[in-house]
């Protein structure tokens, strides 16, 4: 009867082992959720520096395709007013 009221040795060692292992994979899981949390944290970085990037060239095409318009706008007002002048002496 005393034998069931108290595990034997092996039995308490071998629970004690699984405890162990359990406890390791539990501290496992945690770094691995940890790396996890850094790799999506450098990954939403990333996807916020390339949006930057891709907004300041739509920027800066903008600006060249209005400074283009800007010219050829310019160059009709030269032209008009070289043929206004051509007509007026």
């Amino acid at each position: 009867m005393e034998n069931k009221k108290h595990p034997s040795k092996g039995v308490h060692d071998q629970v004690c082992l699984e405890d162990e292992r359990l406890e390791q994979l539990i501290r496992d899981l945690s770094c691995t959720r940890e790396s996890l949390d850094h790799q999506e944290e450098l990954s939403r970085q990333a996807d916020a520096a390339e949006r930057a990037r891709r907004e300041k060239l739509a920027r800066q095409a903008r600006a060249t395709a209005q400074r283009e318009w800007i010219a050829i706008v310019l160059s009709i007002i030269a032209l008009a007013a070289s043929i206004a002048k051509q007509f007026l002496t």
